[in-house]
Order: structure tokens, then C-alpha cells, then sequence
């Protein structure tokens, strides 16, 4: 008798967590590595007090894959500009990828190189998205240098980007 007792718990134990599981929306993860290319900077906005970044994106093998904007929250730093000042950023990512588009706050540490070359290192937590991924959730983390001159922007910056929606 005990060891039909013991027999049938483990039964609905097991019911239940298979209940359990199937009310557990599936995650779908997404880990893809994001080359930032054309970088163009415009001017501040009241939402973006500190200027926005626009840029293009594509993928390890430099096929392009969407585009992207930096929305700059707050800059503490290099004031003035000098090789071995360091600032910090607050920025919002948006990426747009095919099937909708990623938001994420970013915090981005920056140390100036020479006058013409910075290097970065940033990361942030995924808050959300559009279309496919509505809600999602993540990591975007990298970095790179920065090379400007008279013609421009030349970065070699590469974010990775985790992405987990729930269907």
C-alpha cells in the first residue's frame, strides 16, 4: 500500500509540473554579433539632450542587417578632449532588425587614445522590442575603437546582442 501511495504522488507530482511547464511561454534566443557601421552624429533633442547617433548594422560577415539610433541621456568626461581623458555615456540603443527592432539602455565607458582615435566599451540589459520581438528580454554587450578625421567617423565597434523573446 505505501508503495502505491509513494507511486501515485510521484504520478501527480509529475502531472503537475507538466502542467506547470506547459503554462511557460517557450523562449526563443537570439545571439547574433552586430558590426556599427556609418556612424552620424545630429543634434540634441529634448529627449536625446546630449545628441543622437545613427548608424547602420551588419553582421560578421559585413552583410547589412538593419540600422540602429543612440539616443545620448547623459556624457561625464573628456572636457576638453585630450588623449587619455575618459568619459562615461548613458545612451538608448534601438536596433532595427528584420522582424521589428530591440531597445536598450546602454552605459558606454570611453578613453581617448590619441586625438583622432577613442576606444569604447559598452554594455546594457534589453528593456524591450517591436514586432517579433515584442517584450523581449537580454544582453548587449562590446565595443571597439573609433577613428575620426576630416572625412569622418571610422569605428570598428562590435556589440553582441543575446535576445530572448517569450512567444
Amino acid at each position: 500500500m505505501i508503495k502505491f501511495l509513494s507511486l501515485a504522488a510521484a504520478v501527480a507530482c509529475l502531472g503537475i509540473a507538466a502542467v506547470a511547464g506547459a503554462q511557460t511561454a517557450p523562449q526563443t534566443k537570439l545571439d547574433i554579433a552586430l558590426r556599427l557601421q556609418n556612424v552620424e552624429f545630429q543634434n540634441p533633442t529634448d529627449d536625446c539632450p546630449y545628441g543622437v547617433a545613427t548608424f547602420d548594422l551588419a553582421d560578421e560577415s559585413n552583410h547589412s542587417v538593419g540600422a540602429g539610433t543612440a539616443c545620448f541621456k547623459s556624457l561625464e568626461g573628456c572636457d576638453p578632449f585630450v588623449p587619455g581623458c575618459r568619459d562615461t555615456a548613458s545612451a538608448v540603443f534601438t536596433l532595427s532588425l528584420e522582424g521589428g527592432s530591440i531597445t536598450a539602455p546602454v552605459t558606454l565607458r570611453e578613453l581617448a587614445l590619441s586625438y583622432q582615435t577613442l576606444l569604447q566599451v559598452g554594455s546594457g540589459k534589453i528593456s524591450g522590442g517591436t514586432g517579433n520581438f515584442a517584450g523581449a528580454t537580454g544582453l548587449i554587450q562590446g565595443g571597439g575603437t573609433v577613428f575620426f578625421d576630416d572625412s569622418g567617423l571610422h569605428p570598428t565597434l562590435v556589440y553582441r546582442v543575446l535576445i530572448r523573446t517569450h512567444a
